[in-house]
Formats: C-alpha cells, structure tokens, sequence
C-alpha cells in the first residue's frame, strides 16, 4: 500500500468523494462502493466514503476513508 492510502488529509493530487445512504451489508449499492474506493485506492487517489449507516472496518479494508453523516434527530426515511 502506498503512503498516501495510510494518511489521510495530506495534499493529495486526486481526491474522490462517494456518497451513499448505506454503504454496509451485501446489497448491490455497497459493493459497488468498495469496489470504486478500491479502485481509486489503488490508484492513489484519497478516497473518503460518506454515509449514515457503514462499514468501518471493510473501508478501511480498501483503502478509503469512512466519514459518517449524522442524521435528522427527527428521522430519516
């Protein structure tokens, strides 16, 4: 792995945000965003996955960063 996967918020020449509602579990949509953060990763690219619910540990796993989003203190869907 290369120094730029392991530490995050240094200057970074590509950078890719992705975005989800979950990003946990078997289903299609969280694979497919590992797989993309993977990729990325692997490319050297600082990769930062935003989500309200997520696997922590599984995108570390690939290489990106998890950031979780709060949500409305009145519900949400």
């Amino acid at each position: 792995m290369s120094e730029m996967r392991r530490e995050f918020g240094r200057k970074a020449f590509h950078r890719l945000a992705l975005v989800a509602r979950r990003a946990e579990g078997l289903s299609g949509a969280a694979r497919i965003i590992l797989e993309e953060a993977r990729a990325a990763a692997d490319a050297d690219w600082e990769v930062h996955v935003f989500a309200e619910q997520l696997d922590r540990e599984a995108i570390l796993a690939v290489g990106a960063a998890p950031r979780p989003v709060l949500r409305w203190p009145w519900g949400s869907w």
